[in-house]
C-alpha cells in the first residue's frame, strides 16, 4: 500500500516546492528594487565620509549582481518551467543570492564610515534590516536566505572579534 502513495507524495512534493520557488521569484523584483535603493543610498553616504573609490566599486558591483538577478526573474517568468524544473531554478536564485549576500558582507566590514559619523548610524540599521528583509523576502526557499544570511553575518563576527581583541 505505501509503495503506491510513494509516487504520490513525491509528485506533491514537488509540486509544493514548486510554489515555493514561484512564490520566491514573484516577491524578487521588490525585493531586488529595495536592495538598489538601499545599496545607492549605502554608497552615497559611506563615499560622502570616506571618498573612497572602493565604496564606487562595490555599489557597482552590488548593481551588477542585482541586474542579473533580475535578469533571472524574467527569465523564469518567460519560461514558466515545469515544477519538476524548480529546483534547478531555486540553484541559479541561491547562487544570485550568495553573490548579493557576499557583497553586502563585505560592504559593511571594510567601507563602514567610522564610529560616531552619520553614515555609521546607517550601517547599525543595515545590520538588523537587511537579515530581516532577507528572511521576509527568500524564506520560502530557506537555502536563499542562508545563502545570504551566512557571507553577510559570519565576516560581521570575525571583524567585531578582531575590534574587540
Amino acid at each position: 500500500m505505501s509503495e503506491t502513495l510513494e509516487p504520490a507524495r513525491e509528485q506533491l512534493g514537488t509540486r509544493v516546492f514548486a510554489a515555493q520557488v514561484e512564490l520566491l521569484f514573484e516577491s524578487s523584483p521588490r525585493n531586488l528594487a529595495a536592495s538598489l535603493g538601499g545599496s545607492s543610498l549605502a554608497a552615497a553616504l559611506f563615499y560622502r565620509e570616506s571618498r573612497s573609490l572602493s565604496v564606487l566599486v562595490w555599489w557597482l558591483a552590488l548593481g551588477l549582481v542585482t541586474a542579473a538577478r533580475y535578469a533571472l526573474v524574467q527569465r523564469y517568468r518567460l519560461r514558466r518551467p515545469a515544477a519538476e524544473e524548480a529546483r534547478a531554478w531555486a540553484r541559479r536564485s541561491t547562487l544570485g543570492a550568495l553573490a548579493a549576500g557576499a557583497l553586502w558582507g563585505l560592504c559593511l566590514t571594510t567601507l563602514v564610515p567610522p564610529w560616531g559619523s552619520g553614515a555609521y548610524v546607517l550601517a547599525v540599521f543595515m545590520l538588523a534590516g537587511i537579515p530581516a528583509a532577507a528572511l521576509g523576502s527568500n524564506v520560502a526557499v530557506f537555502p536563499n536566505f542562508l545563502a545570504i544570511l551566512l557571507p553577510f553575518l559570519v565576516p560581521q563576527r570575525e571583524a567585531y572579534r578582531k575590534d574587540s581583541s
